[in-house]
């Protein structure tokens, strides 16, 4: 996985009046000096070597095999091509609303329909720039809840679903993009603490998700790292609230009181959990490091923090929000906006013109760098 700083026109702002009159050179001396990339955020997420290891994926097709698929394409419809003899745009149409699991099962079917896979266009994006992402979905057991269109479309948004900042991961949960400072909300709850709540599981469908074994760092002080030994389920809190619904409506119905004690206390306990109360302290177990695609220019971005910021430790006015600043990721674009409302960024930038193109850092006693 690499993390870096793309030159390409999407570091370019669009939004930013003062940096459209800026020479190129200076944007990117800028974004080289003043920002850094984050691939240390990434060590509280799974390993991605042991994820590719684990999860080898078969999607390089070299020129034959293009033009073996063009040639079958045009090929007149025999009784051995079945469905995928259909014209290309409504088996792309077809293959693009089945869910990721079904599609990774279908590649193995044949090489035709490995190739009709494979040749999805936005198939073709996930494979070559996220497959990360996309061994994780299939790992996790999230490939079966969404669709390719559902994960492209995650590739090319750039807001946090809960913040609308730049979402620097992706999580299995929802298929929506989070920051740092908002995947530490809790998102999930435990399968097993809801097991001895529900009689009758058919009544709903809980979207279970499973967890994967490897060492991860724990989020606050301290540090410590906590080691996954079990492929343990979990399932997004939505699903949970859905199932507390479901099990109120189940026993109306069947004219049931849930005002006995025990009920009482397990439905209360699961509502806590729903609440956030209780352990959360691995809800980075959920999601990945995810960059966004810019269209146009085929760059990926996968965000960078502001050095002045992280390094003044600077804190949001928010109590839920204390450590956004520090560990906050913007698009190249994003950063050039931010520039103008940091002060301690200009004061940098300023430091670096007035010193004749180098920068000498202040020390700070008890600051680290």
């Amino acid at each position: 996985m690499n993390f870096h700083v793309n030159g390409s026109e999407a570091a370019l702002p669009r939004a930013t009046k003062a940096s459209m009159f800026e020479p190129r050179d200076d944007i990117e001396t800028k974004l080289k000096l003043l920002t850094r990339p984050r691939p240390d955020l990434a060590r509280f997420c799974i390993n991605v070597a042991s994820l590719r290891k684990n999860c080898p994926l078969d999607n390089s097709t070299g020129d034959k095999d293009a033009e073996a698929y063009q040639h079958a394409s045009g090929a007149i419809p025999g009784p051995t091509l079945g469905w995928l003899a259909l014209p290309s745009e409504l088996l792309q149409e077809i293959l693009s609303s089945i869910d990721i699991a079904s599609l990774t099962t279908l590649r193995a079917v044949n090489k035709r329909a490995r190739l009709a896979v494979d040749h999805l266009p936005h198939y073709g994006a996930i494979v070559e720039n996220v497959p990360d992402a996309l061994r994780f979905m299939l790992s996790t057991g999230a490939a079966a809840y969404y669709t390719v269109p559902n994960l492209f479309d995650a590739l090319l948004s750039l807001a946090c679903f809960t913040c609308r900042n730049f979402g620097g991961f992706l999580s299995v949960l929802n298929c929506k993009r989070y920051c740092y400072s908002c995947v530490e909300v809790p998102l999930s709850i435990d399968v097993d603490s809801l097991q001895s709540l529900f009689e009758q599981p058919s009544v709903f469908r809980l979207k279970v998700i499973l967890r994967l074994p490897g060492a991860y760092h724990r989020v606050g002080e301290g540090r410590s790292t906590h080691i996954a030994r079990k492929r343990t389920p979990f399932l997004p809190r939505s699903s949970a609230k859905h199932a507390v619904k479901a099990f109120k409506k189940a026993k109306t119905a069947e004219h049931t009181s849930i005002a006995n004690t025990e009920t009482r206390k397990s439905i209360h306990y699961l509502e806590s959990l729903l609440r956030g109360d209780g352990d959360m302290s691995m809800r980075f177990e959920a999601v990945i490091p995810f960059p966004v695609l810019h269209m146009s220019t085929e760059a990926l971005e996968w965000g960078l923090s502001c050095q002045a910021c992280q390094k003044a430790k600077v804190t949001s006015p928010s109590p839920s929000d204390s450590t956004r600043e520090g560990t906050r990721l913007f698009t190249n674009a994003e950063y050039l906006q931010h520039f103008e409302i940091c002060k301690r960024a200009q004061d940098r930038w300023a430091r670096y013109l007035s010193q004749g193109g180098t920068l000498i850092e202040k020390s700070v006693p008890g600051q680290r760098a």
